[in-house]
């Protein structure tokens, strides 16, 4: 019998960690042992603007901070002490490194209004930084000024007295009334993924509102104590969303909107989310282990839950022993899944974009663009170039649900292959996966999109040897091998070979299918996953279940 591993569950413990640590709620820029550093692009109009706070601050204190261009650091370095930030995360490379650790994100960039910010403690040194941010120069200008008017003198200190979230124009967010709260029934209590604190706790970051606040912690409470239970049975998926309650908790757990005891319930939620997500890739029938198996989205959940849960204990001083050992098993599954220039899921409507996402995070959080720069990226983006057929919608091969799908899961693949690689074409694609047909993605708006020429006529993608080697092995410890291993080396084969006319939605396209194994895999290989003509669908499959050759567009012998 296969070894199916452990079904795990939360383990609440309320007493894992004793005490909050401390928050640097001030930021001081100018007084007794401050050191702080105005870092701006070299752009004239946004070295300008570091001079008007120069000035500004000199005016006031007489006190002359020093001025470095942005340029002068990598994406893994930073000055000592407090920083204002002038900028957006394309053209600085410290809000760069904010950006890939998730203490800022694509919505703080604005082409108008105005965003400050304060990021907390982001290098567990202490320090602040702070974020004057603008798609362009004349943005920047009006955060820098409000930024300005923030900062307060006192006890011969200038100083931002508190943390700063200040948006113009302000977010608006919904009644938090009408948020529905999970509780359990009389009859079977509550199984599925919790999703209400999620909300809640994204609404606090977009306006820091302190009716989010309440809501958020009314919702997450029943959760943390275990009055709720949380477990794989009941389908809770801790693993799946473990990064999104850190990520968010970790931008506004400085407001002043929590008290030090709901703090510490927060994260102690945390760190057993964390240990469930380590529990996961440790003890289920995916485990991680030393034999060279696949890598599939069962282990990039969990592992990027547990690199970010991790990541934030250990950088606030939560001195739990198991961290470094933690982050460690979560950069070897992602050491795994980047010898691969695609998933090992074969779903294109869905599943196959996850552990590419999944790797884009983890590895730029970790200041680690290896991937990017490789052509494994391109190979990724090529996947899903291939496979976006001429009504701009992914073909929904492999496990999925319906004959349409969205192309939104391979945005980023595409984003950041034209950005790495400096190709047009690639944000052309990721434009057509937009609704509006726009993307605004700030870290190629520089580049010209253009039609993909290569893409046009015949393209085959070829069959990457990685992905070609674990279809020959077992999908898990202690399980059988395959009954078909491959039986044509990745050379002479092909993962998909699509015919396109154009890109003009009447244009003919066909797409072939060479790969017919991964996880949410069907055996089509040799099948026709999508005919289109004139616009028209004329050969088509979809399902979930029904997976077997006859039931695909393919020739049985």
């Amino acid at each position: 019998m296969p070894d199916k591993g452990i079904m795990i569950e939360l383990r609440v413990d309320m007493g894992r960690i004793k005490q909050v640590a401390p928050l640097y709620e001030e930021t001081i820029v100018v007084g007794s042992g401050a050191h702080t550093t105005i870092v701006a692009p070299a752009d004239k109009e946004y070295a300008r603007l570091a001079a008007l706070v120069q000035e500004a601050i000199a005016a006031r204190t007489g006190a002359e901070l020093p001025v470095v261009e942005a340029e002068q650091f990598s994406t893994s370095s930073a000055p000592r002490g407090t920083v204002i930030a002038i900028g957006h995360a394309a053209n600085h490379p410290l809000l760069r490194r904010l950006h890939d650790q998730k203490h800022l994100g694509d919505g703080d960039y604005p082409d108008d209004g105005s965003a400050v910010l304060s990021v907390h403690n982001p290098y567990g040194d202490g320090h602040n930084v702070l974020c004057a941010l603008g798609a362009n120069p004349g943005v920047a200008r009006r955060s820098v000024e409000v930024l300005l008017a923030q900062l307060v003198e006192r006890d011969g200190a200038l100083l931002a007295p508190g943390p700063i979230l200040a948006r113009e124009p302000i977010p608006q967010t919904p009644d938090p009334a009408e948020l529905n709260l999970e509780r359990n029934s009389d009859e079977s209590g509550f199984s599925g993924r919790p999703s209400s604190f999620l909300q809640a706790l994204e609404h606090v970051c977009k306006a820091g509102e302190e009716r989010w606040a309440r809501r958020f912690i009314e919702a997450v409470t029943p959760f943390a104590t275990g009055e709720i239970p949380l477990s794989f049975w009941l389908m809770s998926a801790v693993d799946f969303w473990t990064e999104r309650l850190v990520i968010a908790w970790d931008r506004v757990e400085q407001l002043p909107l929590f008290s030090d005891d709901e703090r510490l319930l927060v994260i102690n939620f945390i760190a057993s989310c964390t240990e469930y997500s380590h529990d996961s890739i440790t003890y289920q029938k995916w485990r991680l282990v030393d034999e060279d198996y696949q890598v599939f989205n069962h282990h990039t959940f969990p592992s990027r839950s547990l690199y970010f849960g991790a990541s934030y204990l250990q950088r606030h001083g939560y001195a739990l022993p198991e961290l470094e050992g933690w982050i460690d098993k979560a950069l070897a599954v992602f050491a795994r899944a980047s010898r691969a220039g695609r998933s090992f899921d074969e779903g294109g409507a869905g599943y196959s974009w996850l552990v590419g996402n999944h790797l884009l995070d983890v590895s730029m959080a970790e200041g680690d663009t290896s991937y990017v720069e490789s052509e494994k990226i391109v190979h990724y983006a090529d996947l899903a170039a291939c496979i976006l057929n001429n009504r701009r919608q992914l073909v929904p091969f492999g496990d999925c649900g319906g004959y349409h799908s969205s192309p939104t899961g391979a945005a980023n693949v595409l984003l950041r292959a034209a950005e790495w690689h400096r190709d047009g074409s690639y944000r052309w694609l990721a434009e057509q996966t937009s609704p509006d047909g726009r993307c605004n993605d700030i870290f190629t708006r520089d580049l010209v999109s253009e039609e993909p020429q290569k893409h046009v006529g015949l393209f085959v993608l070829s069959m990457d040897p990685i992905i070609h080697h674990w279809a020959g092995q077992p999908h898990f410890p202690n399980y059988p091998a395959p009954p078909l291993a491959p039986n044509v080396p990745p050379e002479q084969g092909f993962d998909k070979l699509s015919l396109r006319g154009g890109w003009g939605e009447d244009d003919d396209y066909l797409l072939l299918q060479g790969f017919g194994e991964g996880q949410h895999g069907h055996p089509d290989a040799n099948a026709i996953s999508q005919y289109q003509v004139r616009g028209r669908l004329f050969l088509a499959e979809s399902d979930y279940i029904l997976r077997w050759p006859k039931q695909h567009n393919m020739i049985m012998v």
